[in-house]
């Protein structure tokens, strides 16, 4: 992981000052964009990944993927993930709620309809142990 923290030093310092400038000027318009949108009551569903989870130590590979909630955190928009079972492989698999700001109640209400609906957190086959049974 400090490979990877090192890296994104390594490349935020290459960038161009204007073009700083440029992303975080889009970044402001996307979270303005989204917030009047959401409104007051509104929610977001997005992906927390765009796959099930992944295997140990694929982080690295799949780096461009954490964008799903990398995107969300930049903006400053209050976020909960909601875990909706596991896929066929037995890897887990959910989703976001997301919110305008200082609405994370709205958040925290739909993760608690939905976990009512779908069951909630499934632990993964491979976390068992054998008094789990």
């Amino acid at each position: 992981m400090a490979l990877i923290h090192n890296f994104h030093v390594w490349i935020s310092k290459k960038l161009p000052a204007e073009k700083t400038q440029l992303y975080i000027c889009q970044n402001k318009n996307l979270k303005q964009n989204i917030i009047g949108t959401l409104g007051e009551d509104g929610i977001l569903i997005y992906p927390t990944y765009p796959t099930a989870a992944h295997y140990h130590h694929q982080t690295m590979i799949r780096k461009p993927a954490d964008s799903y909630c990398m995107i969300i955190t930049s903006l400053g928009l209050p976020a909960t993930n909601i875990p909706m079972g596991l896929n066929k492989k037995g890897l887990p698999i959910g989703f976001q709620v997301i919110a305008a700001p200082y609405q994370d109640r709205l958040c925290f209400a739909v993760a608690q309809e939905l976990e009512r609906a779908f069951g909630g957190w499934v632990q993964p086959p491979c976390l068992q142990t054998p008094t789990d049974s």
